[in-house]
């Protein structure tokens, strides 16, 4: 499990106690600010001409989509580059004839450079023998 939180202050709780305490075991890792200080905004940190069609343009008349946009964005962005991996290895996936239809979700938090989750969802379609777990470790 992962916990991203973008500053202390958002997880003070209101008896002075840190929401923190909920995620404590061994098996949760918590991202405070994991970029850091955030400097540079407005135009310089992105163009800001983001979201026209873009469910449209890339996928066609239907997909998941989880709020980032590609024009406007250089390929360091994550929501455009990952959004490309992630069309790429569900393609694969259907392609390689593991799967009839596949949705592929990273998450990510900024700052950290490898992906905090990943999910494969086939909706069922997965080759016989295979489940959408497989698919994922494949």
């Amino acid at each position: 499990d992962h916990v991203i939180v973008k500053t202390l202050e958002s997880i003070q709780l209101k008896n002075g106690k840190s929401a923190l305490s909920i995620y404590s075991r061994d098996d949760c890792h918590v991202h405070l600010n994991s970029s850091g200080k955030f400097i540079i905004g407005g135009p310089q940190g992105d163009a800001g001409l983001t979201g026209r069609k873009i469910i449209i343009d890339t996928y066609g008349g239907w997909g998941a989509h989880g709020g980032g946009a590609f024009s406007g964005k250089d390929p360091t962005k994550v929501d455009r580059s990952a959004a490309y991996a992630c069309r790429w290895m569900a393609k694969s996936a259907v392609a390689a004839g593991l799967c009839k239809r596949a949705c592929v979700q990273l998450s990510y938090a900024i700052g950290v450079a490898k992906p905090l989750s990943l999910l494969v969802e086939t909706y069922g379609t997965e080759k016989e023998g295979l489940t959408a777990a497989a698919i994922t470790d494949i």
